[in-house]
């Protein structure tokens, strides 16, 4: 946070209230991008529900990559048919009476992003697999849209290393704001990227392929060395795996995997973008 100080000892930070106008002029070409937050019972894709859902729509220039138009923000709840942990109420400060009888229409939401070019959010793994578990439910199909992760799609590291949760990106950016309520999630996401002129270097990289790498005959015994390597286990295959964003790394782990075992059989396979966090 030391670039935000003018005199190399103090460092301020304000509320971000709303957000800024939009700077650019609109185009025939402009991106949809969908800024989209959800609030659940838990972490758990299978027994745990969605009790919250914020999105604003965004128009983005497909050449400069600066916001032309920012729509409403809408938020939705919705009853999980149980009710909240005390932990989820302090958390989110959502109580059962402001969620008894609300439903979330979700083939209109699947519509929604369905027109979308992008959808955004700080953690695209967990949103989008909370998202279509709850469409699962509802008996709607996977979306085809590509989802963006603000949080990994993004190389922070240079510009702020202790964390890339959204409140510390957010206060190295001079804002603060008050988390975890859908709505000012969303507008936080919006703010940073702008901010920092990461839109472009975002959805760069969210439309790129990714590369699957599969530890095809993986002994046992690697386990522990596969789990360190955050490799995960695909039980639709039975086999353990990794993703990564370039052909390149792709390529040197497949050399990895030779060394670590002679009875591996490593495989790579090229994910389409609009696949990427998708649930297994």
């Amino acid at each position: 946070m030391k670039h935000l100080s003018k005199d190399d000892e103090t460092v301020t930070i304000t509320k971000m209230n709303k957000l800024d106008p939009p700077l650019c002029e609109r185009d025939g070409n402009d991106l949809t991008l969908l800024f989209l937050d959800v609030e659940t019972t838990g972490l758990s894709f299978e027994s745990d529900r969605i009790i919250q859902l914020s999105f604003r729509p965004v128009l983005v220039n497909n050449k400069n990559f600066k916001i032309s138009a920012i729509a409403k923000n809408k938020t939705y709840f919705n009853d999980p048919g149980f009710s909240l942990s005390e932990e989820i109420k302090k958390l989110t400060n959502i109580d059962d009476s402001q969620l008894k009888g609300e439903e979330i229409n979700w083939p209109w939401l699947h519509a929604t992003i369905s027109k979308a070019d992008f959808v955004v959010c700080h953690n695209a793994y967990f949103d989008r697999g909370m998202i279509e578990s709850e469409f699962k439910r509802a008996g709607l199909s996977k979306t085809e849209t590509i989802w963006a992760c603000s949080m990994n799609q993004v190389h922070w590291r240079d510009f702020c290393r202790p964390s890339r949760s959204l409140e510390v990106l957010c206060a190295w950016s001079g804002f603060f704001y008050d988390s975890h309520q859908a709505s000012n999630d969303v507008d936080a996401m919006i703010q940073v990227l702008r901010k920092n002129k990461k839109i472009e270097e975002l959805l760069t990289t969210a439309k790129s392929s990714d590369f699957r790498v599969f530890a095809m005959g993986s002994p046992r015994e690697k386990n522990s060395e596969l789990k360190k390597k955050r490799y995960r286990w695909d039980p639709s295959v039975s086999c353990w795996y990794k993703n990564f964003d370039s052909n390149k790394s792709a390529e040197q782990e497949l050399d990895w995997l030779k060394t670590l075992d002679s009875s591996i059989e490593p495989q790579m396979f090229e994910v389409d973008p609009k696949y990427r966090f998708a649930p297994e």
